[in-house]
């Protein structure tokens, strides 16, 4: 289920958690990827990097990288 869809998403305040979902978001587009830097991809995220539904929850909701393309 994406997060958002039946419950609001929770405002994360905290700077340090929010680099942590960001780090997480990154390090999986890099899987994707691989090095994008220098291109015109971006990494944007969802749920975004200040909820605290971001990628560090580390739930894997969206599977393997094989499976998002």
């Amino acid at each position: 289920m994406v997060p958002g869809t039946k419950e609001p998403l929770h405002r994360l305040v905290d700077k340090d958690e929010q680099k942590k979902n960001r780090t997480r978001s990154i390090k999986e587009c890099e899987k994707v990827w691989g090095d994008y830097s220098g291109t015109d991809l971006q990494c944007d995220e969802y749920p975004f990097a200040s909820t605290k539904e971001g990628s560090a929850k580390g739930d894997n909701r969206l599977g393997p990288p094989d499976r998002r393309r």
